[in-house]
């Protein structure tokens, strides 16, 4: 049997542990000096513990109260020491890095941050910048039992991923990587604090582009800084602003800037390079006193080493946050504060290949100035970071373009004593009528393309402009406008082109918007948007266009405004000279600067308002017209002739329907023009004095324009021309006033000779007013007839200028037959439409067939100019005038088809209550496309008189 061997101590081992026994002895003894009171004492209270740990209710994750977005958000920033190398060649590398984040819970949190800095690898240093987002843990709160508590130290875990480019021997290169962290955390007070973050990270070889067997190398680093974060003070304010913020419209702003930018190359030498510009106009919204959302467009410019320019259009999406409400509390006072900016973008760049499309990421900080009331200056440096499309022949990395920009702005933002007053804006406008907010307007000014070279010389390349427009608030914000612009372009090898552009707009009343509705505000500002259909000279194609403008408005009465316009058109290609402008998006600037003319009754105050509107009345005018170049010779006059029907909104302005022709020479070349017009006119007496139809003399003022076919020199052209004036009538009696009427003129369109001419047209004119005062109002007032429809047969004959001077004698006289049906609509106003066919001979015995279908409006002249009902009466006198569409068809000559317009004059003798027996006299004119080929005539033309029967049903 084998012996247990007995190990003795050894002496030295014997004497330590009879020490640790010594000590054990000493710290016990006062636990058994105890007296008995003192033992029951401890065993009631290990009773008491264990029952109140029986009954403790489990831990859970703890929360903050009325958590909020942000509301225990941070900042902070450091500096530290980098180790990435192998175990023969340990360097350190410095690294700088700036973080802000939010505590979700007491226990969780995150955080979003930016670092940059250099390691030490073999072989040299590898510089890198890159983003990083970490998970927080806060294992002091943890530990601690019960509701959350501020610490003075706290124990944070950190766990997180990096993104990180880094350069190496003029080598970029991408690459991710992993970190945990412990950070120590020593606040001084509520809101300041001090940390060091030792970190163990694992790195793609990407990032220090040193290769490893395993593709990945390990990283220590030890960081230190400080940090701010939303003291307790100011989360516990209350918010009272965010409550008033109700409306859709409430804190909003718009905004304008505009700075130096450049594109971000490897070498600091080549930035110089690159430089260029950037312009964005952008519309926002406070959602709350911290954050915001923007919108914004813009366009950038930038140099290239080859010479050429980069060009691009950018859609931006910013997400703002004012960092001085979030950290020191929402104060609507402040003079000037900082907002943190990030946000995507959509860019497009014209280039060699196209137009080259990007995506990118931008942040920054933004500086605001108030400089009064809502207004503010902005500075805000930022980068943006795009792929590589965005600059197609250099780039910051090879996947990747940076643009640091500086942009100096404008800013306007509601504030809320705007809203208050914003809350009147809805009855005030409903309290309007529709025509209470009728407007017409018209402007000059000059137009530039954004082309190749024109912005080098903006001079050289601005042409004349000139717009016209009619529009409706519907309220004092919300309006509508119909718009036209004739303008001009030049290109490189000095050739001229004109454009036209119709258009609709949704207007904007910005100043109606931020401070509610006053009539009596003297300055506006408006923005507009909308679309377009654009059409070059020569060219038969219509381009679509967008269009948005901003414009500031001066009331000088409530009758008259003046304004300024700076206006943007976009078309869709094509739609300009390639020489002009930028392929596949052409580009149009234009400043103008005009007058506009209010309908609002009465004008815009109220001692002029009348509940009696003036009847309708007939305008004959005759007069002379110059080119403004040769008023000083007689050769140059012409004689002017007009036709108008006037139709007045209220007392004070009124809309005048215009058909005027002139016939002249230029140069031994006759010319002759006839248009169709509108003018606007505005009665400053009964503005000044109040409605009086009695009234001896009148002064008025006038705006419009004119649009028709010119012939010259054995062709036609488009004809336009815009006007102003005034007009000094005088009474002749109850219903006749006579006038002088001074005109000034612009002419858009015509034969080239206008070029030498001169564009600049002065006009005199005398005429007489027919006012349709009483009789017209007992007409509207007068019973209407029981037999409201007619149907008409009838024959005639006539003459027709295609055939007039190819035959001769009694071959001229044209077949004419024509049958009808019509309604009144009223007693003196109806409706008509018919079928006639006109026979007419032609050269070699050959004919041929004008067939028409026309739709005519009937006026009851009967009725109009007398006190009684012409419906007793034998004789009867009636209007007629509309619109055609014409198909002539002949032997041996193909189909043509062509619009047309007609006025005739129906005089009918009564039979019976419902037939009788009419003359008509007639007078038609058709397109010249009704005849082909084309012969010399401004247009052809045909007049008639028709013998027929009326029935009455």
């Amino acid at each position: 049997m084998k012996k247990l061997r007995i190990i003795r101590p050894h002496k030295k081992m014997k004497t330590r542990f009879t020490h640790i026994l010594y000590i054990g002895a000493l710290l016990a003894a006062p636990a058994f000096a105890q007296s008995p009171a003192d033992s029951v004492k401890t065993e009631q209270k290990v009773q008491e513990d264990a029952f109140r740990h029986v009954l403790q209710k489990p831990r859970v994750s703890k929360r903050f109260e009325n958590k909020t977005w942000m509301d225990h958000a941070f900042l902070d920033g450091g500096i530290g020491l980098q180790f990435m190398g192998t175990r023969d060649h340990i360097r350190p590398g410095v690294g700088m890095e700036a973080s802000f984040g939010d505590w979700c819970t007491p226990e969780h949190g995150w955080r979003f941050g930016a670092q940059t800095g250099y390691y030490h690898v073999v072989g040299g240093k590898t510089k890198y910048a890159g983003v990083s987002v970490d998970y927080l843990m806060n294992f002091t709160e943890l530990a601690s039992y019960g509701s959350p508590s501020s610490h003075r130290f706290e124990v944070i875990g950190v766990a997180g991923v990096e993104a990180d480019y880094s350069r190496r021997y003029l080598h970029n290169d991408f690459g991710f990587g992993a970190r945990l962290g412990l950070r120590g955390q020593m606040a001084v007070n509520d809101y300041i604090y001090f940390w060091l973050e030792p970190r163990a990270s694992l790195m793609q070889d990407d990032v220090s582009q040193i290769e490893t067997t395993h593709r990945a190398r390990p990283m220590a680093s030890v960081f230190a800084g400080m940090g701010y974060r939303v003291p307790e003070r100011v989360r516990n304010a209350p918010r009272n602003e965010e409550k008033t913020r109700s409306r859709w419209n409430d804190s909003l702003f718009i905004s304008v800037s505009g700075g130096p930018a450049f594109l971000l190359m490897p070498e600091s030498s080549q930035w110089k390079e690159h430089k260029g510009g950037r312009i964005y106009a952008g519309v926002g919204k406070w959602f709350n006193s911290i954050s915001a959302v923007r919108l914004s467009a813009g366009a950038t410019l930038l140099r290239q080493p080859e010479g050429e320019r980069l060009k691009g259009i950018t859609a931006q999406a910013d997400y703002l946050l004012n960092l001085y409400n979030l950290f020191g509390g929402t104060r609507l006072d402040r003079k000037w504060w900082v907002n943190g900016v990030a946000g995507v973008g959509f860019n497009w760049t014209d280039a060699e290949r196209g137009v080259l499309r990007s995506y990118g990421l931008g942040a920054g900080l933004q500086g605001n100035l108030r400089i009064y009331k809502g207004f503010g200056l902005t500075l805000e440096p930022r980068v943006d970071i795009y792929t590589k499309d965005f600059a197609s022949a250099n780039s910051t990395l090879e996947k990747l373009d940076a643009i640091p920009s500086v942009l100096l702005g404008l800013q306007y933002t509601s504030t809320a004593k705007d809203r208050k007053k914003a809350t009147n804006e809805a009855k005030t406008a409903r309290s309007q009528k529709v025509e209470e907010l009728l407007f017409v307007e018209a402007g000059i000014g000059a137009n530039l393309m954004a082309g190749r070279n024109n912005f080098s010389a903006p001079w050289d390349y601005a042409r004349p402009s000139g717009y016209i427009g009619i529009g409706h608030w519907f309220t004092g914000v919300h309006g509508v406008r119909l718009n036209g612009q004739f303008a001009q372009t030049l290109t490189s090898t000095d050739v001229r082109k004109k454009h036209v552009a119709i258009g609709v707009d949704y207007l904007l009343g910005l100043s109606n918007l931020f401070y509610g509705v006053n009539p009596e505000r003297k300055l506006e500002l408006q923005a507009a948007a909308g679309m377009n259909l654009g059409n070059m000279e020569n060219d038969h194609r219509l381009s679509y266009g967008l269009e948005g403008s901003f414009r500031g408005l001066w009331h000088l009465n409530p009758l008259l405004s003046l304004f300024v316009e700076a206006k943007m058109q976009g078309y869709n290609n094509n739609f300009l000279s390639e020489e002009l402008t930028n392929r596949k998006l052409d580009l149009i600037f234009t400043g103008l600067a005009g007058v506009q003319l209010s309908m609002n009754k009465g004008g815009r105050g109220e001692r002029t308002l009348s509940d009696e509107t003036p009847e309708d009345y007939v305008s004959i005018a005759g007069g002379a017209a110059v080119p403004a170049n040769h008023y000083t010779n007689g050769n140059y006059y012409y004689p002017v002739g007009r036709v108008s029907y006037v139709h007045p909104f209220n007392a004070v302005s009124a809309l005048r329907l215009n058909l005027q022709g002139q016939v002249g020479k230029y140069e031994g070349v006759r010319h002759c023009e006839g248009l169709l017009g509108a003018d606007w006119l505005g009665d400053f007496s009964a503005y000044t004095y109040g409605p009086n139809s009695s009234r001896p003399v009148s002064l008025l003022a006038l705006a419009g324009f004119n649009a028709g076919q010119q012939y010259f020199g054995g062709s036609t052209y488009f004809y336009a021309d815009l006007h102003v004036g005034g007009q000094f009538s005088v009474r002749a009696g109850e219903k006749v006033r006579l006038y002088v009427e001074p005109q000034w003129g612009l002419r858009l369109f015509g034969h080239s000779s206008v070029e030498r001419w001169g564009r600049w047209s002065p006009m005199a004119l005398l005429g007489v007013d027919y006012h349709f005062r009483h009789s017209a109002k007992k007409a509207s007032s007068r019973p209407e007839s029981e037999k409201k429809q007619w149907a008409s047969v009838g024959v005639g004959t006539g003459v027709y200028s295609v055939n007039f001077g190819q035959v001769s004698g009694i071959r001229k006289l044209t077949l004419v037959g024509e049958a009808a049906y019509g309604r009144w609509l009223h007693s003196i106003h109806g409706a008509q439409i018919s079928v006639s066919n006109t026979v007419a001979k032609r050269e070699m015995s050959g004919k041929e067939n004008l067939t028409a279908i026309k739709l005519n409006y009937v006026l009851n002249i009967s009725d109009l100019f007398s006190d009684t009902s012409s419906e007793d009466k034998l004789f009867r006198v009636r209007g007629l005038a509309g619109a055609s569409m014409n198909v002539a068809a002949g032997d041996g000559k193909s189909t043509k088809w062509a619009p047309g317009a007609q006025i005739a004059l129906q005089g009918g003798f009564r039979l019976s209550p419902a037939f009788e027996i009419y003359v008509q006299p007639e007078a038609a004119m058709y397109a010249k496309s009704i005849e082909r080929p084309a012969t010399s005539h401004p247009f052809e033309g045909e007049l008639r008189l028709t013998i027929g029967t009326r029935f009455s049903f």
